[in-house]
């Protein structure tokens, strides 16, 4: 019987112990995918920034109307 006991025991110390570097390993996994993704975040945010201030320095109605006013010969008025 003492066997028995021994014997679950050894087993269940060796079941948490293979579990316990298991979750340590998926939380590595799981860290180091953080990490990337709030870098690719942190990237894309700039990136709108940069594209918000050439925006914000774009004056949409000269431009357009610049465009409009310039002669378009394909178009005939007849």
């Amino acid at each position: 019987m003492s066997y028995f006991i021994v014997f679950y025991t050894i087993v269940s110390v060796g079941l948490f112990l293979y579990f316990i570097k298991i979750k340590s390993s998926i939380v590595t996994q799981h860290s180091r995918k953080i990490l990337s993704l709030e870098q690719e975040i942190s990237m894309h945010k700039t990136q709108i920034k940069f594209r918000y201030k050439g925006l914000q320095k774009y004056n949409f109605q000269i431009y357009n109307l610049n465009d409009s006013l310039r002669v378009q010969s394909e178009i005939k008025l007849n």
